[in-house]
């Protein structure tokens, strides 16, 4: 799932959009950019009978052009009222989410580091926090705002940074989606393991391992990122004002290989990692209710002896990690469903949903793990407090000091 497909959140000309796939509503973000070519025309002109006076968002243009400039096409909504919640989602809402995302982000990586990186789960979790403020930082390119909704021409100095900066953020955001994405997979995988073969786990799950299969997650993620380097390049339009993207002359000889590349790209960080973490939850959700009707038979059958016992710490993060691709399924999962599903039109209802409303769920989806640890895992929130109050209260029972050691126990 591509959560940079949105071409809104580009702000570019891409020129005169002629189609080369034959497909508008690819999930991909080179099969969208399919659209791009050498020439231009100015389809802002071709929506002034719409009543658009102003820069348009670019699927917009995109749709508009493909269409032989038919305004008609966007008749679902009058234009004013979907440019509102366009800015809505692009200025407000998804740059709130993003903000308290990376505040949660940094905090756990403070707690992470504090606790040591002793424990496969800790170092996954501390890679997603890494990967999460990636994408956030990619999410709010505020030359993008500036450009799509307060101003339509500028300079060639000021769309030379404008690219720049996009093309940086669009890096970060490639990079966190695939680091996200790929490490829940591993998460997933990791409680499988240690919910069905308890007594293997430490055999099979080990630290070093651990490690590895975060750099090879890296190392897919990154060579996705790099595309954006390598297939764009940047060129001005003058006439209109504003920066023009153009496929590379490397691009073009090497067209056949990033087509299938596109493709395994959309199984790699789509279709296989919603139906591995939707199957693991399921897993993972059964084995843990097993689990906790057999204790509840033993608390039962065992008085206060045994209603004093309390619930293992395997069990607590279980849950917490449970917790975390449910979150995964629950957001990233249904804006991928969305993308595949919705059939491509030109309206604006198809718009705000496909390219607003998913991208707002992938930016929940990064912005939110904090909460879970906080609210689900009590030694990450002494840890998390005591950070916060080194002179405070300090937790009094010896089992509480373990947190100072580690987080999370297998």
């Amino acid at each position: 799932m591509s959560s940079s497909t949105d071409p809104s959140a580009i702000g570019w000309d891409y020129g005169a959009m002629l189609s080369t796939s034959g497909s508008t509503g690819d999930s991909s973000v080179f099969s969208t950019a399919m659209f791009v070519s050498n020439s231009s025309v100015n389809v802002t002109d071709a929506m002034a009978g719409a009543g658009a006076q102003t820069h348009l968002p670019l699927e917009v243009e995109m749709a508009v052009a493909v269409v032989n400039a038919d305004p008609c096409k966007y008749c679902d909504m009058k234009y004013h009222k979907a440019r509102a919640i366009i800015w809505a989602f692009s200025v407000v809402i998804i740059p709130s989410v993003s903000i308290v995302g990376l505040f949660g982000n940094i905090s756990s990586i403070l707690v992470l580091y504090h606790q040591g990186l002793n424990k496969s789960s800790n170092i996954l979790l501390m890679a997603m926090a890494v990967g999460d403020i990636f994408f956030l930082l990619g999410t709010n390119n505020i030359l993008d705002i500036w450009r799509t909704f307060y101003k339509t021409n500028i300079t060639h100095d000021e769309a030379k940074a404008f690219y720049f900066v996009h093309t940086f953020q669009n890096f970060c955001m490639e990079l966190g989606n695939g680091m996200s994405v790929l490490l829940v997979v591993l998460v997933t995988l990791e409680r499988l393991v240690a919910v069905y073969l308890p007594l293997k786990f430490t055999a099979i799950i080990r630290p070093f391992r651990t490690r590895i299969a975060v750099v090879v997650v890296i190392l897919i993620a990154i060579f996705k990122a790099l595309w954006g380097f390598i297939v764009f390049k940047f060129s001005y339009n003058q006439k209109k004002g504003v920066p023009v993207i153009k496929w590379t002359d490397f691009f073009h000889d090497n067209e056949e290989f990033f087509t299938h590349m596109t493709g395994a790209y959309d199984y790699i960080l789509g279709f296989i990692p919603v139906l591995t973490v939707c199957a693991g939850c399921i897993l993972i959700g059964v084995k843990v209710s097993i689990a906790a009707a057999n204790r509840a038979k033993m608390l039962s059958s065992g008085g206060e002896k045994g209603a004093a016992q309390k619930v293992p710490r395997n069990s607590r993060t279980t849950l917490t990690l449970l917790s975390v691709c449910a979150l995964f399924t629950c957001t990233l999962g249904v804006g991928f469903c969305l993308e595949s599903l919705m059939t491509p039109e030109q309206t604006w209802k198809y718009y705000i949903i496909r390219y607003k409303v998913t991208f707002l769920l992938y930016t929940i989806n990064s912005s939110c793990n904090f909460i879970i640890y906080v609210g689900m895992n009590k030694n990450f929130r002494d840890t998390y407090l005591s950070i916060l109050m080194p002179c405070g209260v300090r937790p009094t029972n010896q089992k509480s000091q373990l947190v100072r050691t580690s987080t999370y126990e297998n």
